[in-house]
């Protein structure tokens, strides 16, 4: 089976229980920023989020310049006839139990770990078979300097949310 997003060619190895993805774009071998940025927007979503994400690889194809990256993370299983993606209020609630703080649509910060979050949108989340919120392709980065007192600041102009103790779909 396959798929495509913005960033990504998406195929899905059944056997393994995992989403093979890989860049849509090649990366240049000489801009090791570029590559090692991505790397640490994945390692930083394992490491938040609890994912799975590993690197598999990469790819070089006739006529391109530089490599496309090749990463797998787990394929989580969704109810049949049910909303597979949570909507906004569960992904609010989720992302505030982890103790970020909504910036805008779709952007979140973390006042203590110093990261934002953004594309935290539905599409790039799902609902396990337990009805849990999983994301599945968020971009996660460190803020710094201009970008974290903006944060900072676009912070404290969002109203709070009430949240339950757990981040399930009935909320």
């Amino acid at each position: 089976m396959r798929a495509a997003g913005a960033e990504h060619e998406v195929r899905f190895d059944l056997a393994a229980g995992r989403v093979v993805k890989f860049t849509l774009q090649p990366m240049e071998v000489i801009d090791r920023s570029e590559i090692e940025l991505y790397l640490e927007r994945l390692a930083l979503t394992n490491e938040v989020f609890g994912d799975d994400y590993k690197l598999a690889g990469w790819i070089e194809f006739p006529g391109e310049q530089g490599v496309r990256l090749v990463v797998t993370q787990p394929w989580y299983r969704t109810r049949n006839g049910a909303a597979v993606h949570p909507n906004d209020r569960q992904i609010w609630a989720y992302m505030t139990i982890l103790g970020f703080l909504r910036v805008g649509e779709g952007m979140y910060h973390h006042p203590l770990l110093r990261l934002a979050v953004s594309d935290a949108v539905g599409k790039n989340f799902v609902l396990d078979l337990d009805g849990a919120v999983k994301p599945v392709d968020l971009q996660v980065m460190r803020s710094e300097g201009d970008m974290l007192e903006t944060l900072e600041r676009l912070a404290k102009t969002q109203p709070a949310v009430r949240v339950a103790e757990s981040a399930d779909s009935t909320l």
